[in-house]
């Protein structure tokens, strides 16, 4: 009987690890600043936001946009005007009292494939931005033409100046 009740305990403790580690993927909400990923946010922006923020290396209307466009681009944004200059919809509602969006965008090959936070920190008044790709084994095709990928992430409102985004 005892070895019954210290079988079913270690199970419980183990089921508890495992829940406990894959809530770190920032799908379950558990990271820091309550910063949630938004990996395909092109859809709610503006096009002229969108047409004016391109990133190196994209094709657009049959262009070619090269060396004279970044690898990548952040906003971060703190109120309902830069929110109404970007944005034409945003589904979660943003209390912009206590949150803000970070917007990054980079270029990007892979149309279909999802993205996730690892981590991400403060240090001083610099974000810290960790993601990776997600791996998907089926159904998805590996590439696609070039194009600028948007992620917002809704977070925690925070005393920063630069944001730094590095892939997992």
């Amino acid at each position: 009987m005892k070895k019954k009740i210290l079988g079913i305990a270690v199970a419980i403790v183990m089921l508890f690890a495992v829940l406990a580690l894959g809530g770190c993927n920032n799908e379950g909400g558990n990271m820091n600043y309550n910063a949630i990923l938004h990996h395909d946010a092109g859809e709610w922006m503006r096009e002229d936001f969108l047409s004016a923020n391109l990133t190196r290396g994209v094709f657009t209307d049959g262009k070619y946009h090269g060396d004279d466009y970044p690898n990548s681009r952040i906003f971060i944004v703190r109120d309902s005007n830069s929110f109404n200059e970007t944005f034409t919809s945003f589904p979660p509602e943003v209390n912009f009292e206590n949150e803000m969006l970070i917007l990054y965008a980079f270029t990007c090959s892979h149309g279909g494939w999802p993205f996730q936070l690892r981590n991400i920190n403060a240090n001083e008044q610099v974000l810290n931005v960790r993601y990776r790709m997600k791996r998907v084994t089926h159904g998805i095709n590996n590439a696609s033409q070039p194009w600028t990928r948007w992620f917002v992430i809704r977070m925690d409102k925070l005393d920063i100046t630069e944001v730094e985004f590095s892939r997992a």
